[in-house]
């Protein structure tokens, strides 16, 4: 913060410390990896600002496009930038930078050019070999398969010089061939009438809002799943454009190799459907339904590798958001077949948005928990087209793995629903780390958040469930001050309340005792603080009496199990401070016996 004066770095020591924080990394990573920067009135190539980027391109972590706005225009500038990934826009300094106030001056006025509507979706591979169209009545008379076949391809033709005119000779013969489309629409799993444009129907597996899933056979014999969108989707304009625009967002995916993404192989428009690959396990809904997952360890590894999914989506160029996120988009690949080695993928982009598409949002089916706020209702200054949006249906989907309930519509905006998701979080069995389940609760509230601006982003979403599970599998290798301050907290036996901005836990006891433990990421120490003060209820002579040598053996106590003494102050009868601090090391090795003593130093002050 800039009103901070112990956040200010004016050294390179101090810089070098910094630098060491895990805490400060995750930070900046995710600053980076979630906005697009731009550098002016600062070099980027410092070390202290840019020097962020080239450190993480040199990890092999891409954060995506950033940009600095200078007069420099020398090789090593340009040699720099390449390196950091930093795209350079140079401007004349002369007449006092007055191009700097040209370049905001055309980003302020700049209106984007929403351009044709989107085309329609074509076959990648046509089935058929190129053929005069028929008449519509003539058309008619060919079988379901034969009427596909011909509609794709002059389709498919329309489209092959991609003009202006095409969008319009599309429309024309839409409404030309109507009858035809809607014969083409027909699927069944029964044979004959179970082909569809090379593709065996064999089951009928799902049915959703906005369609049917079959499992079938490709034409190469590879198994597939078939998603065959309602009829009425074409006669909706908004629905049409969603499928369109679900269709190039998971082209976009595949393209770029975003790993666990149930990629979409093959997808037409007549009718409107799309092929992918079988997923040999179930959904996350019938996985809890059937009581298959039922450990945090479990927890943690769908909590992860969904957010990891989507995270790499938002990563991409065109920046890919789900915006439907729910138990049953995500699935188990493996779960029967590798029951050691099975993983999360997504799948049904229907809602989904990437960076370039201009069709409106759209929410189809019966209203749910899942969606955030501002795709249910509009909201003047909020966007459904924001990554905040997957933020919350992630986080309502880790409700859900918690608690095995979905949520309610607006369940986030209740009062008690803090509470619902911590009595949730903490029914569940205690594992090792004992703060687990607060922290995990507290991360569900962050991205339910109903004002989109304070929902943490993915990229945070991520990194605490990967530290949450590094606790669990490893606690003594915990490196993180806050992290340990808490579970701290969490063995003394005694109720805390955990302060975000001071990463503090604190406890009030009637006593009048105030303990807090603090954790100071960049010194590597947990921090000690003990507050007592009369309450006015004790016996002020023997307190007097009792104070002095009780804060000895706080003292003493403390030393013995590692602690140095900072501070100490005693107004006998009236207060008495004292502040002390562990090496994360140290705290890691033995929380157990470390929470022990804070516990017994708590008695010692207890004074009746």
């Amino acid at each position: 913060m800039a009103d901070d004066v112990s956040s200010w770095v004016f050294s390179r020591g101090e810089l070098r410390q910094l630098f060491q924080s895990a805490g400060y990394r995750t930070f900046i990573t995710g600053c980076f990896a979630t906005t697009t920067t731009l550098f002016l009135g600062v070099s980027a190539d410092d070390i202290a600002t840019g020097g962020h980027l080239a450190s993480l391109a040199q990890a092999g972590i891409d954060t995506g496009d950033h940009y600095w706005l200078t007069n420099r225009n020398d090789i090593k500038t340009d040699r720099w930038a390449e390196q950091a990934g930093i795209r350079v826009i140079r401007y004349q300094d002369h007449d006092e930078h007055a191009e700097v106030l040209e370049f905001f001056e055309d980003i302020v006025s700049f209106v984007p050019d929403d351009g044709p509507s989107p085309p329609p979706v074509l076959l990648e591979y046509s089935t058929a070999a190129t053929a005069p169209l028929p008449g519509a009545e003539q058309l008619l008379r060919l079988d379901a398969e034969e009427i596909r076949e011909v509609l794709n391809t002059h389709a498919t033709n329309l489209f092959g010089v991609g003009s202006a005119e095409s969008y319009s000779a599309y429309d024309e013969f839409a409404k030309t061939y109507d009858q035809a489309i809607y014969r083409a629409w027909y699927t069944s799993a029964s044979p004959p009438g179970n082909r569809l444009l090379g593709f065996t129907l064999v089951e009928d597996v799902a049915r959703g809002a906005f369609g049917r899933v079959y499992r079938a056979t490709a034409p190469d014999g590879r198994e597939v799943a078939i998603k065959v969108l309602l009829e009425d989707i074409r006669r909706d304009s908004q629905l049409l454009a969603s499928f369109r625009r679900g269709v190039r967002s998971m082209r976009f995916l595949r393209k770029r190799n975003v790993d666990g993404m149930v990629a979409y192989r093959e997808a037409s428009e007549i009718p409107a459907f799309v092929v992918m690959d079988w997923v040999d396990g179930p959904t996350l809904a019938q996985a809890l339904e059937a009581r298959q997952i039922d450990d945090w360890h479990s927890i943690l590894k769908i909590a992860i590798e969904m957010t990891s999914v989507i995270r790499r989506a938002h990563a991409i160029p065109e920046r890919v958001l789900h915006r439907d996120l729910r138990p049953s988009n995500i699935m188990f690949d493996g779960f029967y077949s590798r029951p050691d080695h099975w993983r999360v993928v997504v799948l049904d982009f229907d809602l989904s948005w990437h960076t370039g598409a201009h069709e409106k949002s759209v929410v189809y089916g019966a209203l749910t928990g899942y969606l955030a706020p501002e795709q249910m209702q509009v909201t003047p200054g909020v966007s459904t087209r924001h990554a905040a949006v997957d933020s919350f249906g992630v986080g309502m989907t880790l409700f859900y793995l918690i608690s095995g309930k979905d949520p309610m519509p607006a369940q986030h905006r209740h009062r008690d629903w803090a509470n619902i998701v911590m009595e949730a979080a903490t029914r569940r069995a205690k594992e090792e780390w004992v703060s687990l389940a607060n922290r995990y609760a507290r991360l569900v509230v962050r991205a339910t958040k109903d004002n989109q601006a304070e929902r943490w982003d993915m990229a945070q979403i991520n990194d605490e469930l990967g530290r949450l599970r590094a606790a669990l599998v490893s606690p003594r290798t915990v490196a993180s001050a806050e992290l340990l301050a808490e579970e701290i907290a969490a063995r003394c036996g005694i109720d805390y309340e955990w302060n975000d901005e001071a990463a503090a836990a604190i406890m009030q006891l009637p006593s009048g005792l105030t303990i807090r433990i603090a954790g100071d990421e960049s010194d590597r120490l947990v921090l000690l603080r003990l507050n007592w003060s009369s309450s006015g209820q004790q016996e002020r002579k023997q307190v007097g009496k009792w104070l002095a040598p009780a804060t000895e053996r706080c003292v003493g106590l403390l030393r013995k199990s590692g602690w140095r003494i900072r501070a100490r102050n005693v107004q006998a009868p009236r207060s008495m401070g004292l502040e002390a601090t562990l090496s994360t090391g140290s705290a890691a090795s033995s929380l157990a016996s470390v929470a022990e003593v804070i516990a017994r130093v708590a008695e010692q002050l207890t004074f009746r």
